[in-house]
Formats: structure tokens, sequence, C-alpha cells
């Protein structure tokens, strides 16, 4: 039943391709968090999508503070509640996943204690924390790498 839903999501995605395609171009930017504990990175599978794995994140709201919509949407996906001045931006990067191309706010966050995640089901499907040695063995989005590289020429948190 697990694998039909995600199927279907799969589905979803590509036969919504063309109005995700629009709105990306019309919405305020987006926000990509790079959650890092105990070396490792966290990543999340969305429910519409292509099945790839990625970064927690989405859209800002209009007139919405990045640091702030960054810690909203980690919220709203994982349940991981940190307040937004712990956030440490990376800046923006023009991002570009399966044709979509959107403009993201990307931060950084560094856990001390591993969280407990609560998926915003059925948006979020899965999540795992993934070494950066790792992340080339599993079917990450288009977008991940660029933010993770920013990121780790910014911090020896992943060595």
């Amino acid at each position: 039943m697990k694998k039909l839903w995600e199927d279907l999501g799969k589905l979803g995605f590509w036969v919504c391709w063309p109005g995700i395609w629009f709105m990306v171009k019309i919405m305020p930017p987006r926000t990509r968090i790079v959650v890092v504990y105990d070396k490792k990175i966290l990543l999340t599978k969305d429910w519409l999508g292509a099945g790839d794995w990625t970064l927690p994140g989405g859209g800002l709201r209009r007139g919405e503070d990045p640091a702030e919509g960054a810690a909203r949407e980690l919220m709203e996906e994982t349940g991981i509640k940190i307040s937004p001045e712990h956030y440490k931006k990376l800046g923006m990067k023009t991002l570009k996943g399966r044709g979509i191309i959107s403009h993201n706010h990307c931060f950084y966050l560094h856990l001390s204690h591993k969280p407990r995640i609560y998926l915003h089901k059925p948006e979020i499907l899965a999540y795992k924390w993934v070494s950066y040695e790792d992340l080339e063995n599993i079917t990450l989005s288009e977008t991940v790498m660029p933010v993770v590289r920013a990121f780790s020429n910014t911090s020896d948190l992943l060595q």
C-alpha cells in the first residue's frame, strides 16, 4: 500500500508538472535547510515528487522573513521546532530540478541532540539521516548537492 501511495505521488507530480512549474515562477522564493546532527544530514522524501530525496524546505509566504519561513517549513515537515535566529544563512541559490528553476534562501542548522521527527503526512513520505560520503549512494534531487556543497565549504561539521 505504501508503494502504491508513493507511485501515485510520482504520477501526480508528472501530471501536475506544468502547474507546478507555473506556480514556482510566480510565487515568492523558496527555502532549503541543511540540518546536521552527528555529522549527518537530514533528508526528506516528498509525496508529490519524482521519488528523489531532498532537503527540508518549501515556499515562503508573501512578505515572510526567509529565516522564519525556513523555521516554519522545517516544523511543518518534520516537527523540528527551532527558532529562526539559530538558522545560519548560506545565501540565495538558484536551483534547477526536473526542469523547474527556483530561487531559494538556503540555511544550515546544527543540532546538538537528535530530534524526534514527526513527518507531515501525506506531504512527506519518509526521512533519513545520511553522511556526506553516503549522499552519492542514494537518489537525490538535483537541488540537494549545490546547497550541501555551499554548506560543506563554510563548515567542518561534516568532516
